[in-house]
């Protein structure tokens, strides 16, 4: 019973995160600057009431992979909102896409390895987070600077899609 009222309330932050994300990426591409940090900063509050849902969900597969990967969600969106919050100068889009991006998947092959939810959505996640990841080697190698408009693809077009569906499988569990 306790994890169902978890999974309810992690599946209604998951639909709010879905949104936040929406709306950052049109505030990146056309919107003011508050207008991107104020996405950002909802991202963040959505993402503290989705992550204890995900997390006890993967538990119940592999607690200790479960463990790091939400781990390195925290530091990665707590990253993120210090910089646009704190307004300190951080370069933290690689810890921010690189860490969502090792912790969606570390979940979405638990999600494959231990049936967590339907493998079409898993594997949704594994695209999703192979293109987030994108963003470290663009911020190593000016080179691979490209990896960052993939990276704009999955996090704002196949992330929301993700998280919608993960939030409907939730509210129903």
């Amino acid at each position: 019973m306790e994890n169902e009222k978890l999974y309810h309330f992690g599946g209604f932050f998951a639909f709010g995160m879905a949104a936040a994300v929406l709306a950052n990426g049109v505030a990146f591409f056309s919107g003011p600057d508050i207008f991107f940090t104020l996405t950002r900063a909802l991202l963040g509050v959505f993402a503290f009431g989705f992550f204890p849902a995900l997390y006890a969900k993967g538990r119940e597969a592999h607690p200790g992979w479960a463990a790091w990967g939400i781990g390195l969600a925290y530091l990665a969106v707590a990253s993120e909102m210090i910089q646009y919050l704190g307004e300190v100068e951080l370069n933290s889009a690689w810890l921010f896409l690189g860490g969502l991006g090792i912790m969606l998947l570390t979940y979405n092959i638990l999600a494959l390895r231990y049936t967590l939810w339907p493998k079409v959505l898993a594997w949704l996640g594994i695209v999703m987070s192979i293109l987030l990841l994108g963003v470290i080697p663009s911020t190593l190698v000016e080179a691979l600077a490209f990896l960052n408009d993939l990276a704009a693809v999955g996090a704002v077009a196949l992330y929301p899609i993700w998280l919608v569906w993960i939030g409907m499988r939730f509210r129903t569990e």
